[in-house]
């Protein structure tokens, strides 16, 4: 028979290794929708830590701008300043590192069990004609055991050892 260049030959039995690769494509996409999920939270709780921070300002400003400033309640709305300047620091080292921790395990999985199951067929590397195939279906097979042979019959070398009465 002849085969041209990529075309699979044989496969091992890969049942196992599609439904891993299922189950961790789901739980990719469960840690990838977390991450998105607690990188929206923070971004309001961003957004909200910004504006009480300001509102905060505001009154100061006002309270400082009155005709008898009350020291007491400035003394206060400093302090408030403080707390909503030390919630907004809290925020600027963003979302939970184990969430991007989680992605980036995921994705490793994938990529192996990917992998895995591309090293699990048998490819023809080039061009040419199947001579030898040792394998049925359900055979198990040994590591490194060769299981087919494929020539490459467009340049092919012929030799030979000949006596000398077939030398004419």
């Amino acid at each position: 028979d002849m085969v041209e260049e990529g075309r699979i030959l044989a496969e091992l039995e890969i049942d196992p290794l599609e439904r891993e690769l299922e189950s961790a494509l789901l739980e990719l996409e469960r840690a990838q929708v977390r991450l998105e999920q607690a990188q929206e939270a923070h971004a309001y709780e961003v957004a909200v830590a910004e504006g009480n921070l300001e509102m905060a300002q505001i009154r100061l400003d006002a309270q400082r701008s009155e005709a008898t400033p009350d020291k007491t309640a400035i003394a206060l709305q400093e302090k408030e300043i403080e707390l909503q300047q030390l919630a907004l620091d809290r925020l600027a080292k963003g979302v939970d590192p184990l969430l991007i921790s989680d992605v980036s395990r995921a994705k490793l999985n994938v990529s192996k069990l990917q992998a895995d199951i591309a090293d699990s067929q048998v490819i023809a590397p080039f061009d040419g004609q199947l001579l030898s195939f040792a394998l049925t279906p359900g055979q198990s097979v040994d590591a490194y055991k060769s299981v087919a042979s494929l020539a490459d019959v467009s340049e092919l070398e012929v030799s030979s050892d000949l006596i000398s009465n077939q030398l004419v």
